[in-house]
């Protein structure tokens, strides 16, 4: 028989108990069983699980380090599956290959030239310097024949104390008038000149009615603008810019009154400007030479005038006959002339040229 015991009294005996019923004893027996047989299928199939994401996954290789990530991986799928959803649980250590830290990249060091194609074009007035060449092939007159205006360096700058400041793979700008103030002889032509060489040249074609009204009425056209590139200068212990006149024929070339010391700054820079240099040189021989020309005066007493006009002011008188002399320049009717020392515009009604 069976029989349980009963529950202790007070007094540290037992109080007598009921014996249990065979049946329910039985039941209670089977359930634990059961219990037990779940447990053992649910470990086995944890087991399975377990080895088939060890060994069995088909994505991974034999190696070393496959194997760690298998392990890697069944681990926290055991972790999580155990794991409560409202506590933090600590991670579990699985010991994996070390993988060195990747290093850095160091910062390239970038040039100070940047890439031809984003370089901004820009003309200049420059001379090549192999087209470069000594000023002296010309006779330098010195007679004040048009004025420099403006000088700028790149930034804008103007000079400060005769002096200007360029930067090395900038520009210089000029610009003003030029022509011969007394005859109102006209230039095509300004040079400009530094260390000895002419560097630039620039065509006078720009109208200036200030200076036609000013200085002479046959000067109405003559301004003039031009560019160099600083890097195409050359370097001199007296780096002084001087612009010139260059007569319409022969070899003459009249000072333009402004000359401009410049200074080079030592700032060094990214390339901006590609500068592109179309300028042809002109030499004595290329602005062709003065004719000797056969003038026959059919006036008895030929006025020669400042400027090709009735009411412009006389200048001098050539007597009738055949002279030797220059035709400088002719506009309309009228013909600035060179007989001897005397110089003006003589209308072509009393002017034959041969």
């Amino acid at each position: 028989m069976f029989q349980a015991y009963g529950k202790r009294d007070g007094l540290g005996g037992c109080k007598p108990g009921r014996a249990l019923d065979r049946g329910k004893y039985w039941r209670i027996a089977k359930f634990k069983m059961w219990i037990r047989g779940l447990a053992a299928i649910g470990g086995g199939i944890l087991i399975f699980a377990f080895l088939v994401l060890v060994f069995g996954s088909p994505d991974c290789d034999t190696s070393e380090s496959c194997r760690e990530q298998r392990l890697d991986g069944a681990f926290g799928w055991l972790v999580r599956w155990f794991e409560p959803e409202s506590e933090t649980v600590a991670s579990v250590s699985v010991k994996t290959k070390q993988i060195p830290a990747a290093k850095s990249p160091q910062p390239e060091k970038k040039s100070t030239q940047a890439p031809v194609s984003s370089l901004i074009q820009m003309s200049v007035d420059s001379l090549l310097p192999e087209e470069q060449y000594d000023i002296l092939k010309w006779n330098l007159v010195g007679f004040r024949s048009g004025n420099v205006d403006s000088v700028r360096g790149e930034d804008s700058a103007e000079p400060k104390e005769g002096k200007l400041k360029l930067i090395n793979g900038g520009f210089v700008e000029l610009s003003g008038w030029a022509g011969h103030p007394a005859y109102g002889m006209r230039f095509r032509d300004v040079l400009i000149s530094l260390c000895g060489k002419v560097v630039g040249r620039a065509s006078v074609s720009t109208k200036r009615p200030d200076v036609g009204k000013a200085v002479h009425i046959n000067l109405i056209q003559s301004g003039w603008s031009a560019r160099l590139a600083t890097d195409l200068l050359p370097r001199c212990k007296e780096q002084v810019l001087q612009v010139w006149g260059v007569a319409p024929i022969g070899f003459n070339i009249f000072s333009v009154i402004g000359k401009t010391k410049i200074i080079y700054d030592d700032m060094v820079r990214p390339d901006i400007w590609k500068f592109i240099a179309k300028t042809k040189r002109l030499t004595p021989a290329e602005n062709g030479l003065a004719k000797l020309r056969s003038l026959e005066i059919s006036a008895s007493n030929l006025r020669l005038r400042k400027c090709g006009d009735a009411q412009c002011d006389v200048v001098g008188h050539i007597a009738k006959g055949a002279h030797q002399g220059y035709v400088l320049e002719s506009v309309a009717d009228w013909s600035l002339i060179q007989v001897g020392e005397l110089v003006g515009w003589a209308h072509g009604k009393f002017l034959k040229v041969h």
